[in-house]
């Protein structure tokens, strides 16, 4: 077993009972802490990247592969256009979505009074 010494930020041979214990870091006081490891079941393909387990997407960031599973794979879309009550995942494509909406609306708004009073129309 590989101890490393008190300048390496680790806790000296002295303090490990037995192979089996873990040997944690220490702060700047000399106080050992546990680090946190990473016990999820991601799965990574051959070129190192997070492979979602349900669909096959892969991504370079593990933080990525959690947003794409709490939010994209196998869960209905959760943001609603108050306009056209279509659906998506992401609250950034709605707000999108929805201005389109709101030109589309009202440029058919305007062509709608444009037809229904064409008297009032510009005519130079």
């Amino acid at each position: 077993m590989l101890v490393l010494s008190y300048g390496d930020g680790y806790l000296p041979a002295s303090q490990s009972s037995s192979d089996n214990e873990e040997i944690y870091p220490q702060n700047l006081l000399g106080v050992a802490y546990k680090t946190s490891v990473n016990n999820s079941k991601e799965v990574r393909d051959d070129d190192g990247k997070y492979v979602c387990t349900k669909c096959g997407k892969s991504y370079i960031a593990s933080t990525s592969l959690k947003r794409h599973q709490r939010l994209e794979c196998g869960v209905d879309p959760a943001q609603k256009c108050h306009i056209c009550n279509r659906r998506f995942r992401h609250k950034f494509v709605l707000t999108a979505h929805i201005n389109n909406c709101e030109r589309k609306l009202l440029g058919i708004e305007v062509i709608e009074i444009i037809k229904k009073n064409p008297n009032n129309s510009k005519s130079s």
